[in-house]
């Protein structure tokens, strides 16, 4: 099971102050998982790329969620660490026809 340590948290569904960075997070934990038990090498880089990209975003003091002291919003967040990760991308991560 690929989840938040703390779970989908359904409580706080559509209000907008839910920090996504653990759920991004999970993403590349399962991407890396895949990647190291089938020969779809681009998923390892594309968990490397999220990884980077929440730490450019990181980089920015002012860029947090509630939790984190400033006011973004769910959708703010998710929105600058997808715009931060082109800027990691040296090609096109495809996955191969036999990955699954």
């Amino acid at each position: 099971c690929f989840q938040p340590a703390l779970g989908p948290a359904p409580d706080m569904a559509g209000q907008g102050f839910a920090n996504p960075v653990a759920t991004i997070l999970s993403v590349a934990m399962m991407s890396d998982w895949f990647a190291s038990r089938t020969a779809a090498a681009a998923l390892g880089t594309g968990a490397e790329m999220i990884r980077a990209a929440i730490r450019d975003v990181f980089s920015d003091p002012t860029a947090r969620t509630r939790d984190l002291g400033h006011d973004l919003t769910t959708r703010q967040m998710t929105g600058l660490i997808i715009s931060a990760l082109p800027a990691h991308a040296n090609a096109r991560v495809t996955l191969s026809p036999e990955a699954p």
